[in-house]
């Protein structure tokens, strides 16, 4: 074997490697895992989704993520994190059953919060709050 094909062979075998090594998107930002666990009313939320936007109004871009909740618990998908920083997170609950025509499965209205999440993997807990106790008169 000379010594130029096997240049030429591990200069190959890097190039298509290396995209394999990056975050998501060549080029793009990098995105970190988020998760942690949601509850309302003092529960687990069974199930539902979590919207990460990045805060415009705090100068914060990129791309946003979603995680799916399964038991009071969410991940963001691998690769597919936030990029940290300032963000808005959209909670959207459900008692875990199929929704359909006859039935609505929302637990609570969508749940909207800012926070700021490092630029890193992180956990972050979500506390819905319940429903407000009634006044006396």
């Amino acid at each position: 074997m000379n010594g130029n094909w096997m240049l030429k062979f591990f200069g190959l075998s890097t190039a298509m490697l290396l995209p394999l090594a990056g975050c998501s998107e060549p080029g793009g930002p990098a995105r970190y895992e988020v998760s942690g666990e949601v509850t309302f009313d003092g529960s687990p939320v069974p199930g539902g989704r979590i919207m990460f936007a990045p805060d415009t109004s705090k100068n914060n871009s990129g791309p946003g993520s979603v995680a799916e909740i399964e038991d009071g618990r969410y991940r963001t998908r691998p690769s597919k994190g936030f990029v940290g920083g300032p963000c808005v997170a959209t909670i959207y609950g459900t008692d875990g059953t199929v929704v359909t025509e006859q039935r609505d499965n929302s637990l609570f209205a969508s749940y909207r919060t800012e926070l700021d999440l490092p630029r890193a993997n992180c956990r972050h807990d979500f506390v819905v709050p319940g429903p407000s106790p009634p006044t006396e008169p």
